[in-house]
């Protein structure tokens, strides 16, 4: 009960203040795990409610600052959200959501070279790898164009590897790599080498 409770308030609060919400000091829970960090910071993950077999895991991710030792509340996933593959099914672009448009979260890492990107992503169906581009300070968040997920980051170019899978017109998958900017603009795209 405490649990939940602890949890709808943080929901609350960050409905209510979303461009502040980062900087609510909070405690981060003896159940989170160290998912990435930094110089500067270090980046959580926390499964607030175990999955289901018909739901993913509701995770929140939390940051914390090494040198103060402070730690913020970020987002917590939605497992009732729906992916947003329609809006992108025509255009290499990423669509635009909010914070409760991620139905899972299972992993959390820090764009590099930025000073307030992290990439959140996680599988809600199965299938499909739902890719987050989210901007902790302003609370903007974009679903990248991608199913397969993260593939590696180039800091020097600000550019992510995304991997998408396409379907044979004579049936069979492959995949491709996705080249995108920092702020989620396309590039280009390759096919990867089938297995």
């Amino acid at each position: 009960m405490k649990k939940t409770t602890v949890l709808l308030t943080l929901l609350l609060l960050f409905a209510v203040s979303p461009l502040y919400a980062y900087k609510v000091i909070v405690k981060i829970p003896a159940t989170a795990t160290l998912a990435d960090q930094n110089a500067e910071l270090q980046l959580y993950i926390n499964e607030e409610v175990p999955a289901t077999e018909e739901t993913p895991a509701v995770v929140s991710v939390y940051i914390k600052y090494k040198q103060s030792g402070k730690a913020s509340y970020i987002l917590t996933s939605n497992p009732q959200a729906e992916a947003a593959w329609k809006e992108m099914a025509e255009t290499k672009a990423p669509a635009e959501v909010t914070h409760f448009d991620i139905p899972a979260i299972e992993k959390a890492v820090f764009v590099p070279g930025t000073p307030n990107l992290i990439l959140v992503e996680g599988c809600p169906d199965a299938r499909n790898v739902c890719t987050y581009l989210v901007n902790f300070r302003t609370r903007k968040v974009k679903q990248l164009p991608s199913n397969e997920g993260l593939l590696r980051f180039d800091p020097q170019q600000r550019y992510i590897y995304l991997s998408d899978y396409r379907y044979h017109p004579e049936g069979g998958r492959y995949s491709v790599e996705k080249v995108l900017t920092y702020d989620g603009k396309f590039v280009e795209e390759h096919k990867l080498a089938e297995e």
